[in-house]
């Protein structure tokens, strides 16, 4: 009587309720904003003390405003799960807010500069007996520095976010987000490319460029560097699109587009800790579970 007893009293045990659930999967690729920290000479002096290059007389060398750095190697990967809560009142997985939390790869450089000099030296003046026109011969130097610190990290992401109808088959959905990443690699590349040519002036001020005894010498180094960490607060501003209404299987897949306006803090150990303010932007799959 007992054991029927206890019997009775497990089976009539209400089954606890999960109080989050796994609601999808995403996985995203993207890019961060082409912004790069402001740097110059001086702080790769610092990222490479040891480079021969950077020991050479930069005298005359203009530095420009406009480089860059390497566009391709800015790329960010992520992939992440959506989690929702559980609402015991309505006993149901409430749709807002959704928490998602996932892992992250960064491929970037945001430190870089560009410094080039140019000199036009006359070395000869050809004259002819049967004309008062001269050709003068000039020796084109062009010397030109590309400075780059790249990295990739991997960390952490997770951000909170509210979407906007999300049974329907377009959604937005903003809220907020932050990352916390740490260098796998981290090296500082440097470029050097000297090149030499000649040039004809004529009297009525056209030029002729001859390459055939031109002469370029192109020089690299590359410095490993210590780990860096870097944290990244944003809001997250997304475009969901639900591919089908009715079909099962594809009712569950999404394309989601998203923009992540924020502000970054780099820690990098030889130069200390840079804040800027930076966009990101990402295009990714998203799939109901």
């Amino acid at each position: 009587m007992s054991l029927l007893t206890f019997t009775l009293v497990i089976l009539g045990q209400d089954v606890k309720t999960s109080k989050i659930r796994i609601s999808d999967l995403c996985i995203s690729n993207g890019i961060k904003g082409d912004y790069n920290i402001p740097s110059d000479l001086s702080d790769f002096l610092k990222l490479a003390p040891s480079s021969d290059l950077l020991k050479n007389d930069f005298t005359g060398f203009g530095k420009s405003e406009f480089y860059t750095g390497v566009s391709t190697n800015d790329n960010i990967f992520n992939i992440s799960l959506g989690l929702l809560f559980y609402d015991k009142l309505n006993q149901t997985y409430k749709s807002n807010p959704q928490l998602n939390i996932g892992i992250t790869f960064i491929s970037a450089s945001t430190l870089s500069a560009y410094y080039s000099k140019y000199q036009n030296i006359r070395y000869d003046t050809l004259t002819s007996d049967n004309s008062t026109n001269m050709v003068f011969l000039d020796t084109i130097i062009n010397q030109t520095y590309q400075m780059n610190y790249l990295f990739q990290q991997i960390g952490i992401n997770a951000n909170l976010i509210f979407r906007t109808q999300p049974a329907a088959r377009w959604s937005l959905y903003s809220g907020i987000g932050i990352s916390a990443t740490a260098s796998l690699m981290s090296a500082t590349h440097i470029y050097h490319s000297d090149s030499k040519y000649l040039a004809y002036i004529f009297s009525d001020n056209s030029t002729y460029y001859n390459y055939n005894f031109s002469n370029r010498n192109n020089y690299s180094e590359v410095h490993p560097n210590k780990t860096n960490i870097s944290f990244y607060t944003y809001l997250p501003l997304g475009l969901d699109f639900r591919i089908a209404k009715k079909n099962e299987f594809w009712r569950k897949i999404h394309l989601v587009l998203e923009m992540q306006p924020g502000l970054a803090i780099d820690n990098i150990p030889e130069l200390g800790t840079k804040t800027y303010g930076s966009m990101r932007g990402s295009f990714g799959l998203r799939v109901e579970m």
